[in-house]
């Protein structure tokens, strides 16, 4: 997963092309990796609640013994990985959205360019 993630960032902050075929081009890809990004953020949530699930599963001794907050911190630093790709996700999942947006409005800027020739 991280190895795919990483790949579509690299992707959506890459530079893009200044020309009309480009930005067409540019937001199929964008299209296809919205929807990934979507999909990993649901399996990343996924597993997130599945290591707090463990938690409770495998500790619950220990968290019956902790305050209501110390419990959540406990579960909350122990799940700091999982929590980090739910983060790293939905961010990127928001950046292929807003890229989505702006290459629609270069492709608009550069059609009424060519109409306007």
């Amino acid at each position: 997963m991280k190895e795919e993630i990483d790949n579509i960032r690299c992707y959506i902050e890459g530079e893009i092309i200044k020309e009309p075929n480009a930005y067409i081009e540019r937001l199929q890809n964008t299209t296809t990796y919205l929807a990934r990004t979507g999909v990993l953020l649901a399996e990343a949530k996924y597993i997130l609640n599945n290591a707090i699930a463990d938690i409770y599963k495998n500790e619950f001794e220990l968290l019956k013994k902790l305050s209501p907050n110390q419990s959540k911190e406990y579960i909350k630093a122990r799940t700091a990985n999982e929590q980090y790709y739910v983060d790293l996700l939905d961010r990127l999942n928001a950046s292929c959205v807003h890229q989505c947006e702006n290459l629609r409005t270069l492709i608009s800027y550069a059609k009424l360019e060519m109409q306007m020739m």
